[in-house]
């Protein structure tokens, strides 16, 4: 068994679970930006990523919501984990161990609680999506997401971990 001390190729794909909702006045869109790449791991070192999604939203309808604006709920699922704490990136070469690599999202870069989808200890995040008005285009909102992996102690397989997670949002 060969062991390599760096990692390549980390990266976590976000992938909508629903494109689009509409509701009497609004539809809403999220749009995935490819997702959490954090490159390459080495042992002793925290990781970190960065990423993004859009939402986009316009007014369907002759009336516009209240205020012109409306709450929009982003949720993350697990991804391949059997739960939030930790999320896993795997290896598709194994299933034990050294073939799994711990991680979570965050909503702000130092970390804090897991973004999930508001059960247990994770939250979700909620924007503001503002200047709705009938008959007007669309409006897109950003959202940073911030990935995190602790220390990398024990030796793991080189190769390219991934996991995907699901978004999906309420408003």
């Amino acid at each position: 068994m060969r062991v390599n001390s760096i990692i390549r190729s980390t990266l976590v794909l976000f992938t909508s679970l629903f494109c689009t909702f509409v509701s009497a006045q609004t539809s809403c869109g999220i749009i995935p930006n490819g997702g959490l790449a954090f490159g390459n791991v080495v042992p002793g070192v925290i990781s970190t990523a960065e990423g993004e999604i859009r939402i986009q939203c316009k007014v369907v309808g002759a009336m516009a919501p209240a205020g012109n604006q409306i709450s929009v709920a982003i949720r993350f699922s697990q991804g391949n984990s059997a739960s939030y704490a930790p999320r896993k990136l795997t290896n598709a070469a194994g299933s034990t161990e050294e073939f799994k690599l711990d991680y979570n999202v965050f909503t702000q870069f130092s970390g804090g609680p897991v973004w999930g989808d508001g059960t247990g200890s994770t939250v979700e995040s909620t924007v503001l999506v503002a200047g709705l008005f009938a008959g007007g285009s669309e409006v897109e909102v950003r959202r940073s997401v911030y990935g995190r992996m602790p220390l990398l102690v024990s030796p793991k397989r080189a190769g390219q971990y991934t996991d995907t997670l699901i978004i999906s949002f309420n408003y």
